[in-house]
């Protein structure tokens, strides 16, 4: 299981130097700021009952060792976030107080503080000590959240949008993205800006829905490590976040590598369960298309193929490959293989587009010409199949 996102958001800041104090500013050269990781090795229960998102279990191994002892340095700022992840907030705000009146310089725990104040409707509060965290954690994406949440709450709409936008330009697949998202629809539609409001609502949906399966796979896995399609599902999941539709902003290409790369180790180890995973080898197929690892792509194109000689979208995707390697004798193979199978519209399109792209690497145009004649006729407006028919035209009159 993974560390709740604001544990998990913490874990990435390194250390810096001064901090404010509890509630409001102070000169930050004045203290220096603590850092609470520093303490996690007292009390390695509960860190990792957090770890592992259970922030109830947290809470209970947090109240009985303060029940037996006195507490240990930084148990009051981990009972404090446990609290919040359970949805204690006022219980929360009690034991962050006396986080930060131990350690002024807990700048960690006054953005938990200013979370706590703003689900508790305490907005002035919540100001002055997001105010405190902000000099310290300003490259915390996770701070952005926070801000966002009050200046939309105060009526702060620009704010808030650049809030949420600079959120989601660090974090834009977490699981506080719908969240962002769902905001950002409520400000377009304030602002009379329906396609943009639409785009949010449905980033905002697709998110959820997505987190729902990851949640599910994760679960089955734990249950069983070999679940082949439990595997599938999370590999698809990360897929569809690096497809990313919907979505108004551009995943960083570090993300899309990471998912890419998740994707690929969990459908490797899928097919190593069950090597006759049809749908794994092509989406292996897929990422390693994406990775620009074009041999390995081919190789799962080809051991799909072996398995259903017939599988239509494998043959067109390998005779693209084969085509962009150069090797036109496997890319007219796998064409000529797939047309007697190709019955879907779609199918049909992109066989015919693919079958021009070669006639004309083959010097073939008039039958490059043919089969974008045939595309044309399954899809009468597509601009891109026009400008080819016309690029090609103009080329055969000279």
């Amino acid at each position: 299981m993974s560390m709740p996102p604001r544990l998990a958001s913490l874990a990435a800041i390194a250390l810096v130097g001064a901090a404010l104090a509890c509630g409001g500013p102070v000169d930050p050269i004045s203290v220096a700021r603590w850092d609470p990781s520093e303490t996690e090795h007292a009390f390695p229960d509960v860190i990792a009952a957090l770890t592992e998102g259970n922030a109830a279990q947290a809470v209970t191994l947090a109240q009985q060792r303060l029940a037996r002892t006195s507490p240990p340095d930084g148990l009051q700022h981990y009972l404090g976030l446990a609290l919040l992840e359970t949805g204690r907030a006022e219980e929360a705000r009690d034991a962050l107080l006396l986080a930060v009146e131990r350690h002024p310089g807990n700048a960690d725990a006054h953005l938990f503080l200013a979370e706590a104040y703003l689900e508790l409707g305490q907005p002035a509060d919540a100001e002055s000590h997001l105010d405190a965290a902000t000099f310290h954690l300003s490259d915390l994406p996770y701070l952005y959240l926070v801000r966002a949440r009050l200046d939309f709450d105060q009526g702060r709409s620009k704010e808030a949008q650049l809030a949420f936008g600079t959120y989601l330009s660090a974090e834009p697949i977490g699981v506080r993205a719908a969240e962002a998202h769902t905001k950002l629809a409520q400000l377009a539609a304030e602002g009379g800006y329906e396609d943009a409001r639409a785009q949010h609502e449905a980033t905002a949906a697709r998110l959820v829905q997505s987190h729902q399966f990851l949640n599910a796979y994760r679960a089955r896995l734990e249950q069983d490590g070999n679940d082949a399609d439990a595997l599938l599902g999370l590999a698809m999941v990360q897929i569809s976040f690096y497809e990313n539709h919907d979505n108004p902003l551009r995943l960083p290409e570090d993300i899309e590598l990471k998912l890419l790369e998740f994707a690929g180790a969990a459908l490797t180890r899928a097919l190593e369960i069950d090597p006759s995973a049809v749908k794994a080898w092509l989406n292996l197929g897929y990422v390693h298309t994406r990775l620009k690892q074009y041999d390995a792509a081919a190789e799962a194109y080809a051991r799909l193929l072996e398995l259903q000689p017939d599988h239509v979208p494998a043959a067109l995707n390998d005779a693209m490959l084969a085509r962009g390697s150069g090797d036109l004798e496997r890319a007219r193979q796998r064409l000529e293989s797939a047309r007697p199978h190709a019955t879907d519209p779609e199918d049909q399109l992109r066989l015919h587009g693919e079958a021009a792209l070669l006639a004309e690497a083959e010097g073939q145009h008039a039958e490059a010409l043919a089969e974008w004649h045939a595309a044309l006729g399954l899809d009468p407006e597509d601009s891109r199949i026009q400008a080819e028919i016309s690029r090609l035209e103009a080329f055969s009159a000279k």
